[in-house]
């Protein structure tokens, strides 16, 4: 077995992530990697209802599919197995976070050496998908440089320093003199 990963925090309740996912017209937006589209023939979003779609990519061809839903949680988690090749089980986890909801995106297949020999689509595919999930639910993808301040500590260390700054104003309040101190002229 071979397992791809991704998390993100989109800057939405988890009950907004999940109607993105429940709704077959919204899904059908955002589904798949940049520049696909999708047919959906079924969509029976239910504990062992099935799903069966085409995925149409930017050169026009055709990709069906064929999935499973193994387990859903409203608002908290759905497990997709794909039952045409390549075999694989998607569980996609929503979890409340500071800022919005933390995406869990794992992606198993049955067959290392296909997951291998497919690896540099799947990976950039995956990042892609939640991508243009939060661009349908409006979003708020969280940058990278940003998500410290959206952990808990955060909030405590920004009050913090603005107590400090507010007990302990500049001296100097010439910007340019300032500037020449922090570059060490001054």
């Amino acid at each position: 077995m071979s397992t791809f990963t991704s998390t993100r925090i989109l800057d939405a309740e988890p009950s907004a992530v999940f109607a993105a996912i429940k709704d077959p017209a919204r899904l059908a937006k955002w589904w798949g990697p940049d520049g696909f589209s999708n047919r959906f023939d079924v969509f029976e979003f239910r504990q062992g209802g099935k799903w069966v779609f085409d995925m149409v990519g930017p050169d026009g061809r055709i990709y069906p599919n064929e999935s499973v839903f193994e387990s859903i949680e409203a608002d908290r988690r759905v497990v997709i197995r794909h039952v045409c090749q390549p075999l694989f089980t998607l569980t996609i986890t929503l979890e409340p976070a500071p800022g919005g909801t933390r995406v869990h995106w794992e992606q198993v297949f049955a067959d290392a050496a296909v997951a291998d020999a497919i690896r540099h689509i799947v990976a950039p595919a995956n990042e892609q998908n939640l991508d243009r999930l939060g661009a349908e639910i409006g979003e708020g993808v969280v940058p990278e440089n940003e998500r410290w301040l959206h952990e808990p500590q955060a909030a405590t260390q920004l009050q913090e320093a603005l107590a400090w700054a507010q007990t302990n104003p500049p001296t100097d309040r010439k910007a340019g003199a300032v500037l020449e101190k922090l570059r060490g002229k001054g």
